[in-house]
């Protein structure tokens, strides 16, 4: 009866439970063979600012990547960790701290594709960016709409 069924279910969730941790130990092996994690399952924060230091970016955008591994890095320390399993209680830091370093990342190349537009346009007073003139003038900027606003 009743009770077999309880086992079969219980047993399919320790099966389960069995394959995540084994994913998980896989990901994180991964991780670590690549300098993201260190042996105790950590960011390796200093490793990755040496890598963003290596980058043949813009100083700026070295700049705001490593201001977004110190914020990730002090974000994903307010996360409560009180899973029961270990291993998954031991990953909770790091996959926040990766997920909010991934949208940092997309926030920096947003930030230097904004300096960049900007510094196209020479003479950048605070006139010429609040003036319509151009509007007025009749020219169009066909890049400027409502899509890439």
């Amino acid at each position: 009866g009743r009770s077999s069924r309880d086992l079969d279910i219980r047993g399919q969730l320790e099966t389960l439970s069995n394959t995540m941790s084994g994913k998980i130990r896989n990901v994180t092996c991964v991780m670590q063979e690549l300098g993201y994690l260190t042996g105790n399952l950590e960011p390796d924060y200093g490793r990755m600012v040496e890598r963003i230091g290596r980058l043949p970016v813009s100083e700026d955008l070295k700049k705001d990547m490593i201001e977004g591994v110190d914020f990730c890095r002090q974000f994903s320390q307010c996360v409560p960790d009180d899973r029961k399993d270990k291993l998954i209680r031991e990953m909770v830091r790091p996959m926040f701290f990766f997920r909010c370093y991934k949208h940092k990342k997309l926030e920096a190349c947003i930030m230097k594709d904004v300096r960049e537009r900007y510094n196209q346009n020479d003479d950048l007073s605070e006139d010429n960016l609040t003036s319509n003139d151009d509007r007025r003038s009749g020219k169009e900027f066909p890049e400027d709409n409502m899509a890439t606003a």
